[in-house]
């Protein structure tokens, strides 16, 4: 991708401010929450230059709409800031690579993917058709172009646990834990003024990404010890080896209690409840973070530091919306679903 001209931090913070000023939340997220039908809804998304025709092709759009923000900010920024962006929007890569695996190892490998692949500039360029129709493991392997902070090695040897077990899960698990740690990397090079809030935000994020798998694990699925320590985010605040031993547990609510701050705050009236409860709140305090470095008027590249996971939540709103009035939930109900509202 050919680059712009670089602005300084203050040109960038000026735009993203305007940016977020005309973005999807108050009264224009209340008015999509009111659409009523999915007619009415298509039309408010198209006046904010989203086209939502197809309920098939509408998250795959909303995620090339949502990196392709990503992409003209870090067109602007030097390497290191414009990695951080990069890193961030590969989770749409990282997606793709889940989608294509389960579907080459985990079904009969002929559904078409073209409605589900996400295709951007700044991700490397899948064709998931000639990797499906691959004749062998090894053919299928060289036909997959890997993201940055994934080795051939690496992704052979998690294709090779797949094959064997057909069992998704771990697959993901791995992908996510070389993903996100990716975009800790990313943080972790920026320039001084950026590297404190990103490797904050990154790290907050891989922890609630923790919190939430080991909410779901005690509730849900009962792994064995050995499964466990393949399931966590190494990186984040909360040590894996904790996790595994609160995973061993079989009552969240008595897992939130010995938490540290301000998980255990955030938690422990919730922890007894429904899971979605206990997630959104997570990622409530994970908006309210990335808001509070985005207000910092004094230090502008924390603005820039911040605006990537602003945006996550935006579009991750605006997917919740689309299924809800979709599905005919209540705007009251999907007002609960919204992150940073």
């Amino acid at each position: 991708m050919v680059t712009s001209e670089k602005h300084s931090h203050d040109f960038v913070f000026a735009l993203l401010h305007g940016k977020w000023a005309s973005a999807v939340k108050g009264e224009v997220l209340t008015r999509l929450l009111n659409s009523g039908t999915v007619e009415n809804l298509q039309r408010q998304l198209r006046t904010l230059g989203i086209q939502g025709y197809r309920r098939e092709t509408f998250h795959r759009d909303l995620a090339v709409l949502h990196i392709r923000k990503l992409e003209e900010i870090a067109d602007m920024l030097e390497p290191s800031a414009r990695q951080y962006y990069h890193a961030i929007a590969q989770l749409a890569y990282f997606d793709n690579l889940k989608t294509l695996l389960t579907t080459r190892f985990c079904s009969d490998g002929n559904e078409d993917l073209s409605d589900l692949i996400v295709q951007a500039a700044s991700l490397p360029r899948l064709d998931a058709e000639a990797a499906l129709a691959a004749k062998s493991t090894a053919d299928f392997l060289a036909s997959v172009p890997l993201p940055a902070g994934v080795s051939a090695e690496q992704f052979a040897g998690i294709v090779q646990e797949l094959e064997d077990s057909e069992e998704p899960m771990q697959m993901e698990c791995a992908l996510d834990r070389l993903c996100y740690g990716e975009m800790l990397h990313a943080a972790k090079q920026t320039c001084l003024e950026m590297r404190k809030p990103a490797m904050e935000l990154m790290r907050l994020w891989m922890d609630i990404v923790n919190l939430n798998m080991l909410f779901r694990v005690v509730r849900t699925y009962h792994f064995a010890t050995e499964v466990l320590d393949h399931l966590w985010l190494e990186g984040g605040a909360l040590p894996v080896e904790r996790l595994t031993e609160w995973a061993q547990s079989r009552d969240t609510a008595s897992i939130a209690s010995v938490l540290p701050e301000p998980f255990k705050t955030l938690l422990v009236p919730l922890a007894s409840g429904e899971l979605y409860r206990c997630e959104n709140t997570l990622w409530n305090f994970l908006f309210q973070q990335a808001a509070r470095h985005f207000r910092n008027l004094a230090a502008p590249a924390h603005s820039i530091a911040a605006y990537p996971v602003l945006l996550h939540f935006q579009t991750l709103n605006l997917g919740r919306i689309f299924e809800g009035v979709h599905f005919g939930i209540p705007s009251r109900e999907m007002q609960d679903m919204m992150i940073g509202a």
